[in-house]
């Protein structure tokens, strides 16, 4: 238990186009010998999202919101996973769909919102050993905040441009300090 300090941000490791039930989620992580999940949500190809583990939203990671997410990190951060993450050989590939990538933004931003502190990071940050979620967070902040990437990014997944060119105008962005600490990570 202790002070909230990392919204980090993960994958499955699962082929795409493989999806899961909260069940064989739970089974991945039981199979490892592991008592609970790694994340307290996941991310589902259509953007619907399974949470695991309760949360309260304040700024203590209380012990019944521990996860397994990243080995000495779990008790002062919350982990986030879309499914995917894996192509059909099993190597690292950004594999987000649309509904995901929409949906990640959402929550980040929110989580932003609720702890303007918090350091929102990738897996891969807090160890050479992953490259678990498949994509640079900070990099994925920062096309957040740009509209021409952004705009890019929807249509490289298959946004139509109407859907585009509206959703630029209203989309949520990421202080710039919370860019920078993502940035800042120590392994």
């Amino acid at each position: 238990m202790g002070k909230y300090k990392y919204f980090v941000l993960h994958c499955t490791a699962t082929p795409f186009g493989r999806e899961y039930t909260e069940d064989g989620i739970r089974n991945i992580f039981k199979q490892k010998g592991w008592r609970q999940v790694g994340y307290r949500e996941t991310i589902h190809f259509d953007g619907s999202v399974i949470e695991y583990i309760e949360h309260n939203h304040d700024d203590i990671v209380q012990g019944f919101e521990i996860s397994n997410g990243a080995k000495g990190f779990n008790s002062i951060s919350q982990h986030v996973s879309y499914i995917g993450g894996v192509d059909s050989k099993g190597v690292p590939k950004d594999t987000r769909t649309l509904s995901q990538y929409l949906k990640l933004i959402e929550i980040v931003s929110e989580e932003i919102k609720r702890h303007p502190n918090i350091k929102v990071i990738g897996h891969n940050q807090l160890t050479n050993k992953k490259a678990c979620p498949s994509f640079f967070v900070p990099d994925f902040l920062d096309e957040i905040n740009d509209k021409e990437k952004l705009a890019k990014k929807l249509i490289s997944l298959g946004a139509e441009s109407w859907f585009v060119d509206s959703y630029v105008l209203i989309s949520p962005t990421i202080p710039e300090e919370n860019i920078e600490r993502s940035k800042r990570i120590k392994k």
